[in-house]
């Protein structure tokens, strides 16, 4: 019989509640909950207990704060690995004692060994400790990657049995959920929701399998669209700043200056000039595409992204601005699904959806 223990490497987003490496812990706030050492050791006690602390929470955030606090709780275990991000850099460490409730804050004690920039891990390790809304899962396919940072071996445990399906299987995806706008309502097509997509290669990455196109016109991308349009001005310039960061732009914000119409500058090879890029949450209108083109320099190309259908009339002034493209509604969606797994984890946690595989045949 072969009582050695597997490795395990847990992943921890930081959200400002989640992590700080002074105080050598990982934690969690949310302080109405109290001591969780005597709750009874299943999801639900947890989601009850979330519903009865944080009864103006949602639902998002009760799927989200029950699993998180179940795993720090009772799957967590001394010895087991962790890796930390926060900023540009991830943190690696060890778990080194049982949780604890203190000063308000669910932790555990983690002794740090090692601080690396993320850009010294592959693009796909990255995307796997930062592709989901979960604030604390295991890592499975780049755990390796991760702990050969710090000099450990790291075997694939042996696939489990599958569990025969619950009722409640579904209760940790998290449906769509009231974004940033203080006050704003829930949108109306909030509910659980799948991308269907179809893999192409091993290492390729899920979300991006299809092109945009296929994504239009899906209840995902109503669910898209319907979270996009309650976010502030701020939340909206924010988030198309990260999707254009997860199409593999580079982005400036604010630009260095020289176009005034224009909030940020994408620049995708260091070789070629910028795009400058103007965000708006209404309707871009034909007045609006005249002084974005106007305020192009020869040569430079400009992009507004705006969360609104394009009129028609607004597409015959774009055929008369070459230089100026514009994207909005339904292509917006449809590129926010395709780049779903890169994007910051505040919006995925807004958005949250789940990748369904579908046979090519």
């Amino acid at each position: 019989m072969n009582n050695k223990k597997a490795t395990r490497l847990w992943a921890v987003h930081s959200l400002g509640d989640a992590f700080s490496t002074d105080g050598g812990a990982i934690s969690f706030d949310w302080p109405a909950m109290g001591d969780l050492s005597d709750l009874s050791p299943d999801k639900e006690a947890f989601r009850q207990k979330f519903d009865a602390a944080y009864p103006d929470g949602n639902a998002a955030s009760r799927a989200a704060v029950a699993g998180a606090l179940y795993r720090l709780v009772h799957e967590a275990e001394a010895g087991d690995y962790v890796a930390c991000l926060h900023g540009d850099t991830v943190s690696l460490g060890t778990i080194g004692g049982a949780y604890e409730f203190r000063g308000g804050a669910h932790r555990r004690p983690v002794n740090w060994i090692k601080h690396i920039p993320q850009s010294a891990f592959s693009r796909d390790a990255m995307r796997e400790i930062t592709c989901s809304p979960v604030r604390l899962f295991a890592v499975k396919r780049f755990a390796g990657e991760f702990l050969s940072q710090i000099g450990v071996a790291w075997e694939e445990p042996e696939p489990e049995r599958p569990a025969p399906a619950r009722p409640d299987a579904a209760a940790e995806s998290v449906p769509a959920a009231a974004l940033i706008r203080p006050g704003a309502p829930a949108p109306a097509s909030a509910r659980p929701a799948t991308a269907s997509t179809r893999t192409e290669s091993a290492s390729a990455a899920p979300a991006c399998a299809l092109r945009a196109a296929d994504y239009a016109g899906t209840d995902a991308a109503k669910i898209v669209l319907d979270a996009l349009r309650l976010l502030s001005r701020e939340g909206f310039r924010q988030f198309a700043a990260g999707l254009l960061r997860a199409m593999g732009y580079a982005i400036s914000l604010p630009p260095d200056g020289g176009l005034s119409e224009f909030e940020m500058t994408a620049r995708r090879d260091e070789l070629f000039p910028p795009v400058w890029v103007s965000v708006r949450t209404g309707e871009l209108t034909e007045s609006d595409v005249a002084r974005l083109n106007a305020a192009l320099t020869p040569g430079a190309r400009g992009l507004a992204v705006t969360s609104r259908e394009l009129s028609e009339r607004a597409r015959r002034s774009l055929k008369e601005a070459p230089y100026l493209r514009a994207v909005g509604g339904a292509e917006l969606a449809a590129l926010t699904l395709k780049y779903y797994c890169g994007l910051d984890e505040r919006y995925r946690a807004a958005i949250p959806l789940r990748l369904a595989f579908v046979p090519t045949a």
